[in-house]
């Protein structure tokens, strides 16, 4: 069962987004499939199948949230008057780009929330999933004692094989979701949440914007020098390049109205709590520092 529901989301994405890159009159949202693209693909597909070779159903999943975070950026990019943006998988996740700039930091920042945005009503459809499948009188909760989201069952109850696989899969997608964009918000260069804190703090000057991001960006870089982690220490130079390449652009950026500073700082603190709660197991159980947040007494 689990695999004919794997078969069923590839196919799914191959039809709705696939075809449509392969015929632009169809649907200008699509992905880009240069040569360069398709090898930055095939390593993205190969890194995560290596990462997570142990748990390889997940691999699917994971490459769904990615489609989907990326496919809101795309959107975003075209409700914006961006004729043709793309996107493309990578080792690490995905891109979104387009072949022109933005006018205003209000259009960059939500952009760069358009992408965790877009996951939502997948998380919620997960949801929706999960109280659809379960048995009458069973129920899905957080566990403080082991951490984790469980089915509660009514007395000897059992699920079936294919209870089990829906439920497994939709909880797979509402925690990795909740974790992946969890993360990609944190407020440092190159990521969502450091491209939104940069539009929020242009309303201070570009120079404040600039400094602002440097110095959280350099932060997470020495965290995760301390930490030993080198994939963090590579994030943040990226980010500091990055950061130091659109600096430039930024200044000719019409800064954020007050009204829009608000708006996306409301979006983007509600989507830190939303997508932090969902993400709970899986932050536990890659930083055990944390269980004592959680468990019981907490």
């Amino acid at each position: 069962m689990t695999a004919i529901m794997m078969a069923s989301a590839a196919l799914a994405l191959y039809l709705v987004m696939v075809l449509p890159a392969l015929d632009g009159r169809r649907w200008s949202m699509a992905l880009d499939l240069s040569r360069n693209s398709l090898i930055f693909a095939v390593l993205g597909v190969g890194v995560i199948s290596l990462l997570f070779w142990r748990q390889i159903e997940l691999v699917p999943i994971l490459l769904l949230i990615v489609a989907v975070h990326e496919y809101g950026h795309v959107l975003a990019f075209r409700l914006a008057g961006h004729p043709r943006p793309v996107f493309r998988l990578m080792p690490f996740g995905g891109v979104a780009f387009s072949d022109r700039r933005s006018k205003s930091q209000a259009e960059n920042a939500f952009i760069a929330l358009m992408g965790p945005g877009f996951c939502i009503p997948l998380m919620l459809a997960a949801l929706v999933a999960i109280a659809v499948t379960l048995p009458e009188g069973a129920s899905m909760q957080w566990s403080s004692t082991t951490l984790r989201w469980e089915v509660a069952m009514p007395g000897s109850a059992r699920l079936d094989a294919y209870e089990a696989a829906v439920i497994w899969a939709a909880i797979a997608t509402l925690q990795w979701s909740a974790l992946l964009n969890f993360l990609n918000l944190f407020p440092f260069y190159p990521l969502d949440g450091g491209r939104t804190v940069r539009s929020v703090a242009s309303r201070l000057g570009w120079r404040f914007a600039s400094r602002l991001t440097y110095a959280l960006t350099i932060a997470i870089g020495v965290l995760g020098l301390l930490a030993g982690s080198i994939f963090v220490i590579i994030v943040a130079v990226i980010g500091l390049a990055a950061a130091k390449q659109e600096e430039t652009l930024d200044r000719k950026l019409e800064p954020i109205s007050n009204r829009d500073m608000l708006l996306t700082l409301g979006a983007y603190l509600t989507m830190l709590a939303f997508f932090g709660y969902y993400a709970t197991p899986l932050l536990v159980r890659f930083v055990p520092a944390l269980a004592p947040l959680f468990g019981p007494g907490s």
